[in-house]
């Protein structure tokens, strides 16, 4: 018996939307848990019928870039825990995320790997999936990840950022990308030039330059394109394709298409806030500028139209979130101190879906099937999930959403889902309403409600990256 009771759905009269094509006025069904068939006015017998008249039906969302519940320095976590989180994400649209276990500096990986799964099988709403933080290339590290990898998770993310605790050098590098290559794991690189920020940091901290804007200006676009540059050329040297996990920058966006006519294999992602914001967010007032301050930071007025740009002519394939969100409260309070002192991440797993539509689709700049492609479909293909998610090829899992391209929807703090006390978004109502979202054929979000029992997210083992 599926979790609401409900064996066999149908979804009836949707335009179905794939990430090649629409189809219109299309029945889906859906038996446990699976989507089984899909055609016109199917003449079958079922426990639930949900009429898509005028409205559309997507794959659910697949957000390959979260940090739930993810400690980072003494008593202070994100915070979103892999319920909340996951229950924003459902909200959105989202029915499948990958989250990151992080191995602390001298530690066994196999540990993080073991307390993030524990942590999502007694929380998460949706299924999910790990990709390994990595930060060191010992013996023992090469080992965790090979069995790792045995297991299904088949990524694995490396740091060019944050010395004395997650940066790997250059050497260990190329040692990460070569046992990636044997393993046959997609290696990921948060590319930014962590000397070069820390030096300019000190120099900051040096003339009193204390403020929010200086997260930015101390990271000024170069360091990410330089590091793309080096982390592309080793992984190459290593005979391994390289991930570059969100891309802010338009110098970064160039670095990758001269990259790849040298024809090195290089994938990348971004997000909605390096599409639509820019770093005079930093400068609002009463240290509020403190909400936007991530790594990487928002960028100046070129990058955005750059990379939206990039973004519909396919040179970035997937748009993520990198959902790391702290409260306003605590970022105003250090900020107080020194910008250095401030969490890094935002929110952003519930409105990703409702931004890219908003911004994108209902202007006519992106198809419906690109929408589809780049939170959907791609991320399964890149990630070793495609056809089990981001399909509605019979067989695959049965996520789904039921989408009114006509509806709106808030996107202020207190009409979202999210556990933050702030939306960078405020004041903005969408175009678009995600009505039904369901999951492996469970309704857990429907008229407004989440439905979902904690902890009904199943871990997804992911195949090894193939083009």
């Amino acid at each position: 018996m599926e979790e609401n009771g409900i064996m066999r759905l149908v979804i009836r009269n949707g335009a179905l939307v794939s990430s090649d094509t629409v189809f219109k006025e299309t029945d889906l069904l859906i038996e446990n848990g699976k989507i089984t068939k899909v055609g016109r006015e199917l003449q079958i017998a079922a426990d639930e019928y949900i009429d898509a008249t005028d409205k559309w039906v997507l794959p659910g969302g697949i957000d390959v870039h979260t940090h739930l519940e993810m400690p980072l320095r003494d008593d202070i976590w994100s915070s979103d825990d892999f319920y909340s989180g996951t229950v924003a994400a459902a909200y959105g649209g989202t029915t499948t995320i990958i989250d990151f276990p992080t191995q602390v500096r001298g530690k066994k990986l196999s540990v993080a790997v073991s307390e993030w799964m524990q942590r999502a099988k007694e929380k998460s709403v949706v299924d999910f999936g790990f990709h390994g933080i990595v930060t060191d290339v010992s013996k023992a590290t090469v080992n965790d990840m090979a069995r790792a990898f045995q297991n299904g998770i088949t990524s694995f993310k490396f740091f060019m950022a944050y010395p004395g605790s997650l940066m790997m050098s250059d050497t260990d590098l190329f040692k990460a990308f070569r046992t990636c290559s044997k393993l046959g794991a997609l290696p990921m690189v948060h590319a930014e030039n962590g000397v070069i920020i820390e030096e300019f940091i000190r120099e900051a901290l040096d003339k009193e330059r204390v403020f929010p804007i200086y997260h930015a200006k101390t990271r000024p676009p170069l360091t990410e394109s330089d590091a793309i540059c080096r982390a592309a050329h080793l992984a190459n040297l290593a005979g391994s394709p390289v991930y570059i996990v969100h891309l802010s920058t338009r110098e970064g966006l160039q670095a990758i298409v001269n990259l790849r006519k040298m024809r090195m294999d290089i994938l990348t992602e971004t997000c909605p806030h390096y599409l639509l914001l820019n770093e005079t967010a930093y400068l609002e007032r009463d240290l509020k500028g403190a909400k936007y301050v991530m790594s990487p930071p928002l960028r100046p007025e070129s990058s955005p139209p750059a990379l939206r740009y990039g973004l519909l002519k396919g040179e970035i394939e997937i748009v993520a979130t990198d959902h790391c969100p702290f409260p306003l409260s605590l970022k105003r309070e250090l900020a107080g101190t020194n910008f250095t002192k401030i969490p890094n991440g935002g929110p952003g797993i519930e409105t990703r879906l409702l931004l890219l539509y908003h911004f994108f689709v209902a202007t006519g700049k992106m198809t419906p099937s690109q929408w589809v492609s780049v939170t959907s479909t791609q991320c399964a293909k890149t990630f070793g999930l495609y056809p089990q998610k981001g399909t509605f090829l019979p067989g695959a899992d049965a996520d789904c959403i039921v989408f009114d391209p006509k509806g709106q929807t808030s996107l202020n703090a207190e009409d979202l889902h999210m556990n933050v006390d702030y939306s960078p978004y405020q004041g903005l109502v969408t175009k678009g309403k995600i009505e039904t979202v369901i999951s492996r054929g469970d309704i857990i979000i429907t008229q407004g409600r989440c439905t979902a029992e904690k902890g009904r997210g199943q871990f997804l083992p992911r195949r090894p990256f193939r083009r």
